[in-house]
């Protein structure tokens, strides 16, 4: 009896409280590293740099470090989760503009909201439970895959960090798919443990020529918080990256 991996509901009694766990070092672990695309957007060479010298790094601190990533069917999840976000969207701001009793439109959102908005207001129940179906099978597949290794290394990002301004989420046209599409770059990585609910961190453990950091995300089994944040510990001690600065920084102004 008991939760199998990758189920979507599960409770998992903490042994000790984080403030306790994060003091002491994990063990060696069997570690995944995967600088592989999900969604076949090219990584930034500086950032795929960044992911296998931490992989190195984590082999000399005593763990053991494979290539290896969760295997499914990017396309199909990228539809669900287009499903699921626009229809949570248009249900949420259907009671807020209710409660606010203000209209939705061009005046109250931005146009990447909006966008969002106007999709899931398209959709219907079948299609939302059929997107689910998609998020319950790869979640399974990432339960499994974390069921064999301890934890998973990725990019947080397939890019360098952009200049402010880069992203603008009011620019005008916008529909379902080129909302996802801009972001692609930022979400490759990330966005499918929002969906599987499995605990992520992203440590700046890399940086870039122009000095700027580079985010390294690292994910565990469902439950498994305190095992991030105590390797976290380790690497934030190791690195100190506390020390360092970005060429512009609030503690260099005149």
């Amino acid at each position: 009896s008991g939760a199998l991996p990758g189920d979507s509901y599960e409770i998992v009694p903490p042994t000790t409280s984080y403030a306790q766990a994060i003091k002491t070092p994990p063990k060696a672990l069997r570690i995944a590293l995967c600088t592989t695309s999900w969604s076949g957007y090219p990584l930034d060479p500086e950032v795929k740099a960044a992911v296998l010298e931490v992989g190195k790094r984590l082999e000399q601190l005593g763990h053991k470090v494979v290539e290896a990533g969760p295997v499914f069917d990017y396309e199909r999840y990228l539809a669900a989760q287009k499903v699921i976000w626009a229809a949570s969207t248009a249900q949420s701001l259907d009671e807020l503009a209710g409660l606010l009793r203000r209209p939705i439109d061009e005046d109250s959102l931005q146009q990447t909201t909006l966008a969002v908005y106007r999709h899931g207001r398209t959709l219907d129940a079948a299609s939302l439970i059929a997107a689910l179906a998609v998020y319950d099978r790869i979640t399974r597949t990432v339960g499994e895959f974390l069921a064999v290794h301890d934890v998973l290394v990725t990019p947080t990002c397939a890019i360098s960090p952009e200049l402010l301004g880069t992203y603008d989420p009011d620019r005008p046209g916008r529909d379902i798919d080129t909302v996802f599409a801009d972001l692609a770059p930022k979400e490759t990585f990330s966005a499918l443990f929002n969906g599987t609910g499995s605990p992520a961190i992203s440590l700046p453990l890399g940086w870039t020529q122009n000095g700027l950091p580079i985010g390294v995300q690292f994910v565990a089994a469902f439950g498994r918080d305190d095992l991030l944040l105590r390797l976290g510990a380790v690497l934030e001690a190791d690195y100190a990256w506390h020390q360092r600065k970005p060429p512009t920084h609030i503690t260099k102004t005149a």
